[in-house]
C-alpha cells in the first residue's frame, strides 16, 4: 500500500481519474494493478489507477479475481445495471395479470347487467315462495303462493282460544297420519306458529320472516343479520318438523341454547309440544328425559359427544338421544365451518390394575 504523504500527481487528467475509478470494483486485484500498489509507482499504468481508485473511494474493499477471469470483466462505464433489466417471465407474468384484471372487469360487468335483466337465482326463489320486493323498496305477495295461503288462514287461527289452539298439534298430527306430508300442512303449521308467538311471545311473524322458515323447512340456508330475528324465524320450521318427529335445533354454547330455549318454549308449549335443552353439566338420565321431549335444543358439542356415547352403550334402552330425524342449526358458519375442524373424541376410562390382578396363578407342580 502507499505510505502516508503518497499523492495523486498534480498534472493527473482528472478525465482519466474519473475513467478509471470505475475500475476499483472490476479490475481491483489484476496483476498489474496489484503490483503498482505494492511498488507505489506513481508513474505507471497500474499506479494511476490504483491512486484513482483510492482517491474515488478510500474504504472500498477490493474484489480480488483469479487471472483468468480478471480479462473477462466488461469495463464499460456504460454498462446498464443488472437491477434495471427485466427477466422475460416477468414480463409474462406481468401481461397476463393485466389480462386477468381486464376479464375479471368484463366480467362483472356483464354479470350486473344480466342480473339487473332477469334478476339473480336468489330473488327468483324467493319470488316463487310468494314474496316480491319492488325496486322502491315496497314489497307484496303473489296472491296462491304459500305467503298468500298463510295469511289467509291466521284470521281462522287467531279466533282461537288458547285451549283450542293447543289441540292444534293433534290434528296436524292426525292429517300426518292420514297420509299427507308435511308440505302439505306447511300452510296451517306456520299460521298456527305465527298466532302462538303474537299471542304468547307478543312477537308476530312477518312476511319475509315466512320466507326464511320455508327456506330453512327446505334444507337450504337462510343469511340474516344481526336484529332480523333469526330466533323467532327458527320456530317456524322447528314447530313444523316436531309434528313428524324430534328436532334438535343447535347453537355454540350452553347459553344461547338455554336462553332460546326459555324465550321461544310459550309458542311450542302453547301448541301442546314439550321442549327442552341439554346442558354441559347434566347426568345421563336428565339427558335422557330432555331428549325425549318433541323439540332439543343443545351445543353442537353435546350432541356429538352424546352420539358418540350412545354408539358405546350396548343395548339400545341405555342410548339417551334416541333418533335422529331434523336438527336446525344457528350460526351454521361457525358451526359447520370453524367448530368443524375440532374433532370429537371419546377415550375409554384407564382402570388401574392391581398386583392381585396381574399376578400369575399359581400352579401345582402336578399340572
Amino acid at each position: 500500500m502507499f505510505r502516508q504523504g503518497n499523492t495523486i500527481p498534480a498534472d493527473s487528467d482528472l478525465s482519466q481519474i474519473q475513467q478509471n475509478s470505475s475500475l476499483h470494483t472490476t479490475a481491483a486485484g489484476s496483476p498489474a494493478l496489484k503490483e503498482g500498489l505494492q511498488t507505489g509507482d506513481r508513474h505507471s499504468d497500474a499506479g494511476h489507477s490504483a491512486a484513482a481508485c483510492l482517491a474515488a473511494d478510500p474504504h472500498a474493499e477490493s474484489t480480488v479475481l483469479s487471472q483468468d477471469t480478471a480479462h473477462k470483466v466488461p469495463r464499460s462505464k456504460n454498462t446498464i445495471p443488472q437491477d434495471r433489466t427485466m427477466d422475460p417471465l416477468q414480463k409474462l407474468g406481468d401481461s397476463v395479470g393485466k389480462i386477468g384484471d381486464l376479464f375479471t372487469a368484463v366480467t362483472s360487468t356483464v354479470e350486473r347487467s344480466i342480473t339487473g335483466m332477469f334478476g339473480s337465482s336468489n330473488e327468483r326463489r324467493v319470488k316463487n315462495i310468494g314474496f316480491v320486493r319492488e325496486k322502491n323498496g315496497d314489497s307484496k305477495i303473489v296472491p296462491g303462493s304459500l305467503i298468500d295461503q298463510i295469511g289467509q288462514l291466521e284470521p281462522n287461527y287467531k279466533s282461537l282460544s288458547d285451549d283450542e289452539l293447543g289441540q292444534t298439534s293433534v290434528k296436524l298430527r292426525a292429517r300426518l297420519d292420514a297420509g299427507e306430508t308435511l308440505d302439505d300442512i306447511l300452510p296451517d303449521a306456520f299460521a298456527a306458529a305465527r298466532e302462538a308467538g303474537s299471542r304468547f311471545l307478543k312477537m308476530r311473524h312477518y312476511d319475509v320472516q315466512l320466507v326464511g322458515g320455508i327456506v330453512l323447512h327446505r334444507g337450504m340456508i337462510a343469511e340474516m343479520t344481526t336484529g332480523e330475528g333469526k330466533t323467532l324465524v327458527a320456530t317456524l320450521p322447528t314447530y313444523l318438523n316436531a309434528l313428524a318427529g324430534k328436532v334438535h335445533v343447535i347453537t355454540v354454547n350452553d347459553y344461547l341454547a338455554r336462553r332460546d330455549m326459555e324465550w321461544m318454549a310459550p309458542l311450542y308449549m302453547g301448541l301442546g309440544l314439550t321442549v327442552g335443552a341439554i346442558q354441559s353439566n347434566m347426568h345421563p338420565g336428565e339427558r335422557k328425559d330432555v331428549y325425549a321431549r318433541d323439540i332439543t335444543y343443545g351445543t353442537n358439542n353435546e350432541f356429538g359427544f352424546d352420539y358418540l356415547r350412545d354408539n358405546m352403550k350396548p343395548t339400545r334402552e341405555q342410548q339417551a338421544q334416541g333418533p335422529l330425524q331434523f336438527a336446525l342449526i344457528d350460526e351454521i358458519d361457525n358451526i359447520l365451518i370453524d367448530e368443524a375442524r375440532t374433532p370429537l373424541r371419546l377415550f375409554p376410562a384407564r382402570h388401574t390394575m392391581t398386583r392381585r390382578s396381574i399376578r400369575k396363578p399359581i400352579r401345582s407342580p402336578g399340572s
